[in-house]
């Protein structure tokens, strides 16, 4: 595929407005890659007894200018394999799901599978550039993508005070009915969305422990340059879950209720 090539903008950021844990013990002391890069894969019980569950880091949903959306998720420690997966939608909506680690039906298709039109395996390698910057790579989409994050003060006292919420509080519907109205009217995210029905039918809550907002980043599939990072105009979806707006970056954990 002809290469089109598309200058690269940043985003705006907005204004203020159990075992081997994801937090930092004090903030600034280690980078994020070095603390992303050292947890060690893990199958563990979930901390939400009648739930399976995921813990890691990804982009929640990356849109681009080109229409094209990306999605990552890294699980290391989960209830059923470690695995890595890369979405990805076409401007015209069509989700494709790519995973490495685990049989597709083990990760993430098990829960969004059904609102794609393809789950496949393939070799994603993820590697780390410097402090806050990410190099992914899936094969055979052919398709390199890398970002540099940042952290602005206001949301590092954000990011503070959510990773030091004990357990129990993320089970909280009003909990997390504030964290989505922060997210929206704060971060300038979007209407989030961190618990309801994925495609699979079951019930799935995100409790994100702290974000990064994406200072630049660039893609390009099978030749083809996919634009510059934007805030779309209305959120992705994938069946009827919504995707933020806003690309971002979240480290945490992901429930998903036994049926």
């Amino acid at each position: 595929m002809a290469s089109k090539r598309i200058r690269k903008d940043r985003l705006t950021e907005p204004g203020p407005g159990a075992g081997q844990k994801l937090d930092r013990k004090a903030v600034g002391t280690v980078s994020l890659a070095e603390e992303l890069q050292s947890l060690a894969p893990a199958v563990q019980p979930s901390p939400w007894p009648g739930y399976e569950w995921v813990e890691g880091f990804g982009v929640m949903a990356m849109p681009f200018t080109s229409g094209h959306v990306l999605v990552l998720r890294a699980f290391p420690r989960n209830s059923f394999v470690p695995y890595k997966s890369v979405w990805h939608r076409t401007p015209d909506g069509t989700w494709s799901i790519f995973v490495a680690g685990a049989p597709t039906e083990k990760a993430c298709p098990r829960y969004f599978g059904a609102a794609a039109e393809e789950s496949s395996s393939a070799r994603i390698d993820l590697t780390w550039t410097g402090p806050m910057d990410l190099e992914v790579t899936v094969e055979p989409l052919e398709l390199r993508w890398t970002m540099s994050l940042t952290e602005p003060a206001y949301l590092r006292a954000l990011n503070a005070a959510s990773s030091r919420l004990p357990e129990a509080a993320w089970r909280s519907p009003l909990l997390l009915r504030g964290m989505e109205l922060m997210a929206s009217v704060v971060l300038g995210m979007g209407d989030v969305q961190l618990a309801g029905r994925v495609p699979s039918g079951h019930w799935a809550t995100l409790t994100p422990r702290r974000m990064y907002f994406v200072r630049s980043a660039h893609a390009e599939l099978a030749g083809l340059d996919l634009g510059s990072p934007v805030k779309a105009t209305t959120p992705p979806t994938i069946g009827a879950t919504r995707l933020p707006s806003k690309p971002a970056f979240a480290v945490g954990r992901a429930f998903f209720k036994l049926r």
